[in-house]
């Protein structure tokens, strides 16, 4: 199965590095927590990339994703032909009204228990 992600990973990040259709576009990738930056799992599969992190030389990126933070874009811009990054961000997403009573985790903080939250049993 993890060699399965690792493909589907890699094959991603190719297609939006080299498919002409992306050429000036906003891309939007979720992908599975686990392989959007793992330090752990890159040096488990030293060699190879196996994380978007790696596959989008992400170097200012996170070494790490928490899987409780799911409230950040990174938004990465790239010269066409350069498979470099020209500029990273990360970006928290907020919620305007009538959602801004939502609650909004900071960066690597677990995400508040569901009834501390204001959910309903």
């Amino acid at each position: 199965m993890e060699s399965e992600v690792n493909f589907a990973t890699n094959r991603v990040v190719q297609d939006v590095l080299s498919n002409k259709a992306f050429t000036g576009k906003s891309v939007v990738i979720s992908w599975a927590l686990k392989h959007i930056a793992n330090h752990k799992l890159e040096n488990e599969y030293r060699g190879q990339d196996v994380t978007l992190r790696q596959l989008l030389r992400l170097g200012q990126a996170p070494e790490s994703w928490s899987d409780t933070n799911y409230d950040y874009f990174w938004i990465v811009d790239y010269t066409p032909g350069n498979p470099n990054p020209t500029k990273f961000e990360a970006v928290k997403q907020t919620f305007t009204s009538p959602f801004n009573a939502l609650p909004a985790p900071d960066w690597e903080a677990p995400e508040p228990k569901h009834i501390e939250a204001g959910c309903k049993k």
